[in-house]
């Protein structure tokens, strides 16, 4: 939460990339920013509702992953945790 932000909502453009599932229909993007810090999210229009799709998710949880490697008690269990990060990055429907 940013407590006294300027929030700038950009235009929402028509369509998604495939990794944002089929029922994607539209995207925009919403930055929040204040004197120290921004924030930014792509909203996704999916099954005619605005949220969070599943790519802006997945990059959520890879950030807050890649800002604290010193959760984990070896930098190998780091790297392991993300490998297997990058194997659910979202993809494309193979139409098979």
């Amino acid at each position: 939460m940013l407590p006294k932000a300027i929030v700038t909502i950009g235009g929402v453009t028509s369509g998604c990339p495939c990794q944002d599932a089929p029922e994607c229909t539209d995207q925009v993007w919403v930055i929040a920013s204040t004197a120290v810090k921004t924030r930014g999210l792509l909203f996704s229009r999916i099954d005619d509702a605005w949220g969070v799709g599943p790519v802006q998710k997945w990059w959520m949880e890879y950030l807050e992953l890649d800002a604290h490697p010193e959760h984990f008690p070896k930098y190998s269990e780091f790297l392991a945790a993300e490998a297997e990060l990058v194997d659910r990055m979202p993809v494309c429907a193979s139409g098979k």
